[in-house]
């Protein structure tokens, strides 16, 4: 089995090294390559990429004009070299044990459709008060525990760190164009529409805690204004991703918002703004469904 990690970056010149040089530090690692795709980067990312490929030979870099996250992976599924794609973001670091970790899941369950696994949390500077725990998990932190297990919907794993079978991919079609980040927006749930298309084709997902990762937040994405547009269009896009396969559920999306309501109520002023993101995502999610198509 031979590995493609594959770093799909935008306009992350100032970080972007960091999970590079993760990438290329895989101890004791099987055959692997580092596949960077710039995504039409307008700042010093073509830089810091030519410089960091003429100190390793296994980096290559592809460039992707079409805008989009999206886009950028399915690229990096048409360059990958590798049987097997791992995707991590441009803001995310490695493991240095994660292909070791992902080789020997493969010789335990060969015919994964997906695999993935722990997201920690980072941030790039000391956090500002606000920030709790209990806003990790707007930042992708993923945890479902310290033993490997199988995945269901609506248990999914993240696009910061998740890995394919190139055949996979190739077989169902790339990630959706119409979901996922581009450019500046906050797009996503592409992951969450590959995960049920795996899920619809019989192909198992997998989690195992030593495919692990630490995503960083940079203090751009650290105000409150961040989070509650990121929760909006999350509500958006979950919805969008979810009534391509029929799972729409807009009543839960309401329910959740009036229970959010019914605990802030209750316990005035505790965990008051991560109530109001779950209450601002489950309401663009029911509205969603109340737009004509």
């Amino acid at each position: 089995m031979t590995y493609t990690i594959a770093v799909c970056t935008y306009n992350r010149s100032d970080i972007l090294e960091r999970s590079i040089l993760a990438a290329l530090d895989q101890e004791g690692a099987p055959d692997y390559e580092v596949l960077a795709v710039d995504n039409n980067s307008t700042d010093k990312t073509a830089a810091v990429l030519e410089n960091l490929s003429s100190r390793h030979a296994r980096l290559r870099i592809v460039k992707e004009t079409r805008r989009g996250l999206s886009h950028a992976r399915n690229r990096a599924i048409k360059e990958a070299e590798g049987d097997f794609i791992v995707y991590v973001d441009d803001d995310a670091v490695l493991d240095p044990q994660y292909l070791r970790s992902l080789d020997s899941l493969l010789h335990d369950v060969p015919n994964l459709g997906a695999a993935g696994g722990l997201i920690r949390v980072g941030c790039v500077e000391t956090p500002p008060p606000w920030f709790t725990p209990r806003l990790e998990i707007w930042c992708n932190k993923l945890d479902y525990g310290p033993q490997r297990r199988f995945l269901r919907y609506p248990q999914i794993l993240y696009g910061t760190n998740m890995a394919f079978p190139k055949k996979v991919l190739v077989k169902i079609g790339g990630f959706h164009t119409g979901l996922g980040r581009s450019g500046k927006g906050l797009g996503d749930s592409e992951d969450l529409e590959i995960m049920l298309r795996l899920e619809k084709a019989g192909l198992p997902v997998v989690y195992d805690p030593g495919l692990s990762v630490m995503h960083f937040m940079t203090p751009d994405r650290m105000t409150r204004e961040y989070f509650l547009n990121k929760a909006a269009m999350h509500g958006k896009c979950r919805y969008a991703a979810e009534k391509i396969h029929g799972r729409a559920r807009p009543l839960e999306g309401l329910a959740a918002w009036a229970l959010s309501l019914g605990r802030t109520v209750v316990r005035p002023g505790r965990d008051g703004f991560s109530e109001k993101l779950i209450r601002k995502s489950s309401l663009n999610y029911f509205l969603s469904a109340l737009k004509p198509n």
